[in-house]
């Protein structure tokens, strides 16, 4: 769609050059201009072109929206942003909340954690008595840093909906990132989703791709990450103090739920049931392993 200043700024193209050439004008606020025999002189084409360049020199800033998805470092990138980021719109975008479609034309980062690591985290906050979800499990199911209350915990929580399966993360991703029209509610899958939305989200993972989000934050490798992201920024116009960042990165709160390590939860069934449900986010990421660590 065209804006006003497109619109002037053909109308300056079709008509500048041709009042110069029958009145003579001057560029006097340019001092790189060529005087008034010189200009006689110059190809029409060349009046053309430096007349598009004078109409469309307006300085813009960027804009740079993050899309939080709940349990990858949301908490921690967005209070990084908020910080850090001194030239450009920024916008938040929460959790459940889509991409919008005028997030197309600004700079867009994602968050995105292995799916393994991804549950361990929900079922441990959980355990902690923090967050909505634990809210639709059956309580006697959490207990921390409990493999065989985790084991039972994924089982509920990603138990079949109609002929398929489709885990958590993979339904807040796609609702996120990959426009999936579906009306999001908190607790396991089957609670809130029917067969046709399933395969709803199912499809819409399989057409998306990775790139039309610009940049992606991994929670395993976040700080790193938020450094590439934010240097990707700057060099498109956007303004970053990083001597900032370091304090930022000290300073943050990043809402974490303490748990052992992701691959004492984990045997050979709980892995083949993540990987069933979240498979295309192993792809699409990369991820060859359930844990990191």
């Amino acid at each position: 769609m065209r804006t006003h200043a497109h619109c002037h700024a053909i109308v300056a193209m079709l008509t500048w050059p041709i009042a110069a050439l029958m009145m003579g004008e001057k560029g006097v606020d340019n001092p790189d201009v060529v005087s008034d025999d010189a200009e006689a002189q110059l190809p029409f084409d060349v009046l053309f072109h430096n007349a598009y360049m004078k109409s469309v020199h307006v300085e813009t800033e960027p804009g740079l929206t993050f899309n939080h998805l709940p349990k990858a470092g949301g908490s921690f990138i967005r209070h990084v942003v908020s910080s850090v980021v001194t030239k450009g719109d920024i916008r938040i975008e929460n959790e459940s909340q889509p991409l919008h479609p005028d997030d197309a034309a600004r700079f867009t980062i994602g968050a995105i954690r292995n799916p393994c690591e991804y549950y361990v985290s929900l079922y441990s906050f959980g355990a902690l008595g923090k967050g909505g979800f634990r809210k639709y499990v059956p309580a006697e199911m959490y207990e921390r840093d409990s493999p065989e209350h985790f084991s039972a915990w994924l089982k509920y929580v990603l138990g079949h909906t109609g002929d398929t399966s489709l885990g958590v993360m993979s339904i807040r991703f796609a609702v996120s990132y990959a426009q999936a029209n579906i009306h999001i509610k908190n607790g396991p899958t089957r609670f809130f989703l029917s067969s046709g939305d399933v395969h709803h989200v199912k499809d819409a993972l399989e057409i998306f791709n990775a790139s039309s989000v610009n940049c992606w934050v991994r929670t395993e490798s976040v700080v790193d990450d938020m450094k590439h992201c934010l240097t990707k920024f700057e060099l498109l116009g956007g303004g970053i103090d990083w001597a900032k960042f370091d304090d930022a990165i000290k300073n943050t709160n990043s809402n974490p739920s303490d748990h052992m390590a992701c691959s004492k939860f984990f045997g050979n069934d709980e892995q083949a049931l993540v990987k069933e449900a979240d498979g295309k986010l192993f792809g699409m990421f990369g991820y060859s392993s359930c844990c990191e660590k």
